[in-house]
């Protein structure tokens, strides 16, 4: 995993980039307060897989139901998700997985890279 912060011109609020670095299964993007402006995907899997985005610090174990609906990534998809105006709050922090399942967490394989760009809400 990597973190790293872009050059902040005058005025603007500074953008955190996190990004997996290679093909993984879950990961914490953020361990605090956050606000999500866009998040990029692939999925290199040989089949449909979850996102799952859940308002944590930690990855949660099996079984757990994701924060927000979760998003289909079809095999060898690469997806971009943005809010924009505000965009989307995390009260304590952004962890995130590759789910085979729809509606709770079953970790899949480590075949989700992934990047997300947010604001630190501290």
């Amino acid at each position: 995993m990597s973190t790293v912060h872009s050059p902040i011109p005058a005025g603007h609020i500074p953008v955190t980039n996190y990004s997996s670095d290679n093909l993984a299964d879950k990961g914490v993007a953020a361990l605090s307060p956050c606000i999500i402006k866009e998040i990029r995907v692939t999925n290199a899997s040989g089949g449909t897989r979850y996102l799952h985005l859940f308002n944590m610090s930690v990855v949660p174990a099996d079984g757990a139901t994701p924060s927000l609906i979760p998003i289909p990534i079809l095999n060898g998809a690469t997806v971009s998700i943005s809010y924009p105006e505000g965009g989307r709050y995390f009260s304590t922090g952004l962890s995130w997985c590759s789910s085979t399942t729809q509606t709770t967490k079953t970790l899949g394989g480590a075949d989700f890279w992934l990047e997300a760009d947010y604001v630190n809400a501290n």
